[in-house]
């Protein structure tokens, strides 16, 4: 009959054999664990060079394609970039552009049809204030109330200002920025 609980085996060693056993395992470890951390490592860095080309070129393709684009260009089909967040920037990018374009086309339209219509006006309350004074000259005899002549006075005065200020306007939406008539 053996005795129940646990038993314990021991075995003994001479301190030399442990050396050397233990030197040479330690050893052997060392230079299998030097070859797995160095093949690991370049490994890594192959990925991730790897992943950084694979992902830097459509962007670095973008970026061309952005700064390129012109009114021609953006009536071409996007190129696609390979990732659909990259084509869906590029998209964005093209219709901001359209948005712009349009707005700048629509502003010059508006500069060239409202230069006539708000010259006209401008022009004829101008020649009735002209007028009007050229008539008071005439007929002095004709007595001019102080109300009459501070109205006179304001009609010139505003007329004045939205002259030089529509043609300040109208000058700054030109396509030709040329030099300011002095």
């Amino acid at each position: 009959a053996r005795p129940e609980g646990p038993r314990y085996v021991s075995f003994y060693l001479p301190p030399k054999q442990i050396s050397d056993m233990l030197a040479s395992n330690s050893r052997d470890s060392r230079q299998t664990l030097l070859a797995i951390t160095l093949s690991t490592i370049v490994a890594l860095a192959l990925v991730l060079w790897w992943l950084f080309r694979k992902a830097s070129a459509p962007v670095a393709s973008l970026g061309n394609w952005a700064r390129n684009l012109d009114r021609d260009s953006l009536e071409q089909p996007i190129p696609d970039f390979g990732f659909r967040d990259l084509n869906d920037f590029a998209e964005l990018i093209r219709t901001g552009q359209l948005s712009v374009q349009e707005g700048l086309e629509r502003e010059q339209a508006f500069v060239r049809h409202s230069s006539h219509e708000l010259r006209t006006p401008i022009h004829v309350m101008r020649s009735n204030v002209e007028l009007l004074k050229k008539l008071k000259s005439q007929n002095p005899e004709t007595p001019t109330s102080p109300k009459e002549a501070a109205v006179l006075e304001r009609l010139d005065r505003a007329s004045q200002t939205m002259k030089d200020l529509t043609e300040t306007l109208l000058w700054l939406g030109r396509d030709d920025t040329g030099q300011l008539p002095q």
